[in-house]
């Protein structure tokens, strides 16, 4: 058995953020009204959702309650 996923994973900063800002639009929520439920500047939240930098588990599980 090979170490690779059998299922496509998003890997990289800039698929994951956009996936988030997906995610945020399919609820109809801004990135200010997110970033204030989440606690950050609506700037950090939007250098997630562009890829600049690449969110970790932490905030993963923030953004799922």
């Amino acid at each position: 058995m090979s170490g690779k996923a059998r299922y496509p994973i998003p890997v990289d900063a800039k698929t994951i953020g956009k996936r988030l800002r997906d995610i945020r639009n399919g609820h109809g929520m801004t990135q200010v009204q997110l970033a204030a439920k989440l606690g950050m500047p609506q700037a950090l939240l939007s250098d997630y959702e562009r890829g600049k930098l690449r969110v970790h588990g932490g905030l993963i599980v923030a953004f799922t309650k």
